[in-house]
């Protein structure tokens, strides 16, 4: 209403922003001598060097004849590095369909990546390696190729929030986003830090908890933001009921994976109903809907019931909508009254999606 863009969304461009400029701080191939394989007519005009020369208006090229080609850099001396970009002159069209990057390490080429097209701009993202050759091969091409731009760069680690998840039977994953990082954490609902416990392996945690996570970069001490899990009960005992059908994929919504997701193919409303295995005093639910990218199934207008026998269900114990949740795909959370019962069954009454789908990547409780 102000005809501002919001603080938080201006602080998290503005962290991207200094992420990618950090990505791309010193571009170590600028100037280094390049050979090929083959130069169109053996011509200066399309040398080999003109890929590391930061002129977008120079480039090298093959006869015409030549559509498989290398291009060698020697650094001279061993480099560390985990970024590798290409371009292809695309004024002249595209044509690369296959191509890999190899590099020199311990007197050996080791290939370290192998895509197809590229088009504009390639940007590859790669564990750190120490090399002092790389070698870019055009594997097959709809003619001569012509590449513009190479850069190699090494990129700081990404320190983006810790992934946390529990599976169905308790045990716990902890996942950074880029590799080479240190994970610490704590079940305790304390901020985690390098003298909390180092994570290694999933380990089981069969009880409600708040864990945090933080991923650490060794070398440079800089730390992610932290990340906090808050469980419930585990869900080991729970069971899908009534999924004629379904029964393959019935129990994706309380796998404790989120890109698994249950979406019957049935008229609305429909029933989801789960056996959690024993009586709990509930006082909420949790529902995070699909997570697909393409045709998700979401629910918007929703009624939610506790039984203690799954037959006698009486009044639903909280119902409505889930607002704005075809805009904002995360995880929701509906209190209520106090109840006890081993049965829970939320209904979707409605969808979010034009599409009409309704369903559920992650259903679960809150426990008093």
């Amino acid at each position: 209403t102000r005809g501002l863009v919001p603080e938080k969304d201006v602080e998290q461009l503005q962290k991207l922003a200094k992420a990618i400029n950090a990505d791309f701080d010193e571009n170590l191939a600028l100037s280094k001598n390049v050979s090929a394989t083959n130069v169109r007519g053996n011509s200066k005009k399309y040398a080999a060097a003109n890929v590391t020369d930061d002129n977008p208006d120079s480039y090298w090229a093959t006869d015409d004849q030549v559509k498989t080609a290398s291009l060698e850099i020697d650094f001279q001396q061993p480099i560390e590095m985990n970024r590798f970009l290409v371009q292809e002159d695309i004024r002249l069209g595209q044509r690369v369909k296959e191509f890999s990057v190899e590099a020199f390490i311990n007197d050996e080429w080791k290939e370290v990546a192998h895509e197809t097209t590229i088009g504009r701009k390639r940007i590859l993202r790669f564990p750190n390696i120490t090399a002092h050759k790389l070698r870019f091969n055009v594997i097959d091409s709809k003619a001569c190729p012509v590449i513009t731009n190479i850069e190699v760069y090494k990129a700081p680690k990404v320190l983006v929030q810790p992934e946390i998840l529990r599976d169905k039977n308790g045990m716990v994953t902890i996942k950074s986003f880029d590799t080479g990082l240190d994970i610490y954490y704590t079940i305790n609902n304390s901020v985690p830090s390098e003298q909390s416990e180092k994570y290694s392996s999933p380990f089981l945690l069969n009880k409600k908890a708040i864990v945090k996570a933080v991923a650490v970069d060794p070398a440079t001490g800089n730390k992610s933001p932290v990340t906090t899990s808050e469980f419930d009960i585990p869900h080991t005992k729970w069971k899908m009921i009534g999924m004629t059908g379904l029964e393959t994929n019935a129990e994706n919504c309380i796998d404790g994976n989120p890109a698994t997701a249950l979406s019957p193919d049935q008229k609305l409303p429909v029933d989801f109903i789960v056996d959690l295995g024993e009586s709990y005093n509930l006082k909420g639910f949790k529902y995070l809907p699909d997570q697909g990218r393409w045709n998700p199934g979401i629910i918007f207008n929703y009624e939610f019931y506790v039984s203690s026998d799954g037959k006698k269900w009486g009044e639903p114990v909280s119902q409505g909508e889930f607002s704005n949740i075809k805009n904002s795909p995360v995880w929701q959370e509906k209190q209520f009254e106090p109840v006890s019962g081993r049965f829970i069954k939320l209904r979707a009454l409605s969808p979010a999606e034009e599409n009409g789908k309704v369903g559920i990547a992650e259903l679960d409780v809150v426990t008093q």
